[in-house]
């Protein structure tokens, strides 16, 4: 059973935003953002066993664009000659909410033209012969899997709103959720039904008045914010908000609000340099930006004294009192940096630690057939043939079967999306051994794979000391075994560091030719202190950096992590650059030592 409206606890932004978006009739989308399981399409099931919405049509991850726009009726076409438009998703959406789960998965030129002919509100379809138009009256309510690839930036702005819910690491918080999720559901008794409906007759009501425009399109400019959309759906969102809490005039509060709604997925927030931090003042924001502006140009038209920096986090010498749209900008401000620290302890507890992975799709014969073209030897298309010749069935004369002819022929367009092999390259030479850090290698990969099983890659893991350079793991996406494997793991004397390298780069050669259209990544953990060479006479290390440099053209992601603990780390750091990889310490690798004792022991 799916938990009431009133038993979801928290989500009060996400929940507001909806609220926003269903009471505006202007406002055509929202984006929730998330890892599995905080509750963001349990969050919209919830509001139509409440009443506040009917039923959503539900956009399946597998559809193409005759399913989502529609295409020919073949059936009409073959019995009458007619060439008529069959039913589609957005044609069952209008009047109604259209649902998307995990819309980072989809494919990002269909998504734009979708959401383009929603936010019009007619549909457009040209193809099979066809050329008709009809309305769609929709709101759109995606959500997006954050553990899973980046949402083009094209696409989350056709979004009026976002919000990103973040796991809480609230105790309270989380007994809180399981007791209210296993207790007897109660009556609902919320009027949130009522209060959008009400929302809704008081919209018009509203006063958009000047010193709002200004404080947003302040705000927007301040931030450098591309396009206007932002600045459409901040005032929008401002109304919404005064609606809903029984208002004719819009606050402070509600434009900082809907601001952060409307701006979070358009900001780029703005890099600071690490080197020149300790340096420079701290660099302003697009606020403090917007502020100092105003503050200069309203000091000059009173005085004509040369300008004086303003302490943007002081009142000013004369204690003049701050415009309405310098107080907004101060109050987003704030909450912009707590966005921004939010989404540090994001990145830092949730995205891949060791590279950053290809957001990318590719033509594969065997991915997801989401369209045809005309036939040029690849994989015919059957349905899209058939629409093809389906409306000539009548003239060629055609009794009880298909006349087709090769000028009707559509091939398939399939796209796949990308999937990750990663090599564990793992240095188990005694070394490990003498400086004790061979368990918290063995704790890291652990780690690292609980991540990996969840993106379901796919993993193998490889081993090499003087006595042994081969595979332990043959890549898969079972992780089931790798515990097993890493217990087992057995140390030697050496480190063959080149022929190590040169072992992996063959092996993944041949891997590639059977697996085209996977990206590779080797994550080498290694000390870099090579002790055996391949060639008699051959200083060990210099040979490793040699056979480094030519693996480092083939089109495979290097990580190196540096396990030796050691204060001097130059060897470490030249054989990255060699192998053109990310370098990275093993303490700096987010790991749980104690939990890998624990499942040893188990």
């Amino acid at each position: 059973m799916n938990p009431r409206y009133s038993q979801i606890c928290g989500l009060e932004e996400a929940k507001l935003a909806i609220q926003c978006l269903l009471v505006d009739p202007d406002m055509k989308g929202i984006l929730i953002k998330g890892p599995p399981g905080v509750g963001k399409s349990v969050l919209m099931r919830s509001l139509v066993d409440a009443g506040v919405i009917d039923e959503p049509v539900h956009l399946p991850i597998n559809a193409d664009d005759s399913q989502i726009f529609g295409a020919l009726d073949v059936e009409e076409a073959i019995s009458t000659g007619k060439v008529v438009l069959s039913d589609s998703i957005l044609s069952r959406a209008d009047g109604h909410i259209l649902m998307i789960d995990d819309l980072n998965l989809f494919d990002t030129k269909l998504m734009h033209t979708m959401m383009g002919q929603i936010i019009q509100g007619r549909v457009l379809v040209e193809r099979d012969g066809i050329s008709v138009s009809y309305p769609c009256s929709t709101k759109v309510v995606a959500t997006v899997n954050t553990k899973e690839m980046a949402l083009e930036r094209t696409i989350s702005d056709l979004f009026d709103i976002c919000v990103t819910i973040l796991p809480s690491t609230d105790r309270e918080f989380r007994a809180e959720v399981i007791r209210t999720n296993l207790s007897e559901p109660p009556v609902d008794c919320n009027r949130v039904a009522e209060t959008v409906a009400n929302a809704k007759g008081r919209l018009k009501d509203v006063e958009i008045t000047d010193d709002i425009v200004d404080a947003v399109t302040g705000v927007c400019t301040g931030l450098e914010i591309e396009g206007v959309r932002g600045d459409i759906a901040a005032v929008r969102t401002s109304r919404a908000l005064a609606a809903l809490d029984g208002r004719k005039i819009i606050s402070r509060e509600d434009v900082s609000t809907a601001v952060v709604l409307a701006l979070t997925h358009r900001r780029i927030p703005k890099e600071e340099d690490p080197e020149e931090e300790d340096d420079k003042p701290k660099i302003e924001s697009g606020f403090d930006k917007y502020l100092s502006m105003n503050h200069d140009r309203e000091e000059k038209e009173q005085t004509s004294e040369p300008d004086i920096p303003v302490n943007l986090n002081q009142k000013a010498s004369d204690e003049r009192e701050m415009t309405f749209s310098e107080e907004i900008s101060a109050d987003i401000g704030e909450m912009f940096e707590a966005i921004d620290l939010a989404d540090e302890i994001w990145k830092e507890a949730y995205n891949d630690p060791f590279l950053k992975r290809k957001m990318m799709k590719g033509e594969d014969r065997n991915g997801r057939y989401i369209s045809s073209r005309n036939y040029n030897n690849g994989t015919i298309a059957i349905d899209a043939t058939i629409r093809s010749s389906a409306p000539y069935q009548k003239r060629r004369g055609s009794q009880g079967r298909m006349d087709i002819r090769k000028q009707d022929l559509r091939e398939k367009i399939c796209v796949s999306d990308p999937k990750c092999m990663f090599l564990f390259m793992v240095d188990v030479s005694g070394s490990l051994v003498a400086k004790g850090r061979i368990r918290y290698v063995k704790a890291a990969i652990m780690a690292m794979l609980s991540d990996h099983y969840v993106r379901r890659d796919t993993v193998g893991i490889m081993t090499f000391n003087q006595g042994h350079i081969g595979i332990v793991k043959e890549p898969s996406r079972s992780v089931g075994d790798v515990h097993q494997k890493l217990v087992d793991m057995k140390v030697g004397k050496g480190t063959p560091l080149s022929e190590a390298i040169k072992f992996a780069d063959d092996y993944l050669r041949v891997y590639r030719k059977r697996n085209p259209y996977d990206i590779c990544f080797v994550i080498m953990m290694t000390d870099s202190d090579a002790t055996t060479s391949m060639f008699k006479g051959a200083d060990p290390y210099e040979e490793a950096l040699a056979v480094a440099c030519t693996v480092n053209h083939t089109d495979v992601g290097w990580t190196l992590i540096e396990t030796s603990g050691l204060i001097d780390k130059t060897k470490g750091r030249r054989m990255a650059e060699a192998l053109g990889a990310r370098y990275i310490l093993l303490d700096d690798v987010k790991m749980d030592l104690h939990a890998y004792e624990e499942w040893t022991i188990l």
